[in-house]
């Protein structure tokens, strides 16, 4: 059973996630190893083919370079980066076997948590793979990249990160919608965007709290009758159609 961990929000939100192991971080890692190493042999290979045609002739040397030594280091480093970057703390790896990186309070990974963490992919390689020994040891399961950047990597049963589409579901009007301030809807939009990563144990509690942290704002409706969970998507729904 992965391991679970609890995680209390300024927003005074109490969040669980399972950690997502030493195992499928290894075979994550492993197969993004596969795919960077591919594309620098790639190149190699590329290079080696172009420069035996007579207009590669004058660019060899700094050729030479940028594939043997520039362009590994980039691939490698900023493989995981890119990746992380533009798909909320996913590789391929990652997202084959269903595992994130986020930040350690329960949000999203932002760019200085990636940055800071594969800068040191390195040295957790290095040293004898010390940082699967760290993933290991230490109590939520971090390498040193982790460690430095606040991070964790979660399991996520679902493989995804949506919010609600208009179009998926039909629309309740709710009064008031527009009295919700940008604190409030970002504290919606970030929960229901990483609900199905939450456990599920918590989200019934997390969802009266939000709930009533909304109502508190835009009052109550006797019309409406929904559960937390719809309430919140109806919500996040009104309130982002007022903005069109």
């Amino acid at each position: 059973m992965p391991q679970e961990i609890t995680i209390d929000t300024p927003e005074q939100l109490t969040l669980k996630f399972k950690l997502a192991g030493s195992t499928r971080r290894i075979l994550a890692s492993f197969f993004d190893t596969i795919i960077s190493y591919t594309i620098i042999i790639s190149g190699i290979v590329f290079y080696v083919g172009s420069s035996k045609s007579p207009a590669m002739v004058h660019f060899q040397t700094i050729l030479a370079i940028l594939f043997f030594y520039l362009i590994p280091f980039s691939v490698i480093f900023g493989y995981y980066i890119f990746f992380e970057s533009i798909w909320s703390g996913q590789t391929p790896g990652k997202k084959l076997f269903k595992i994130r990186v986020i930040q350690e309070n329960g949000k999203g990974s932002n760019f200085n948590t990636i940055l800071i963490r594969n800068l040191l992919r390195t040295v957790d390689i290095g040293f004898c793979f010390i940082g699967f020994v760290f993933i290991i040891f230490t109590p939520k399961q971090k390498r040193i990249g982790d460690l430095a950047a606040n991070s964790i990597v979660i399991y996520e049963e679902t493989g995804s990160l949506e919010l609600p589409k208009a179009e998926k579901m039909p629309q309740v009007y709710i009064n008031n919608v527009n009295l919700l301030t940008g604190t409030e809807y970002n504290i919606l939009s970030d929960y229901l965007k990483r609900k199905k990563n939450i456990a599920k144990s918590s989200q019934e509690e997390i969802e009266v709290k939000l709930r009533n942290l909304i109502e508190a704002v835009i009052g109550q409706s006797s019309e409406i009758v929904l559960n937390n969970s719809d309430y919140l998507e109806q919500v996040y729904l009104a309130y982002n159609q007022q903005n069109i």
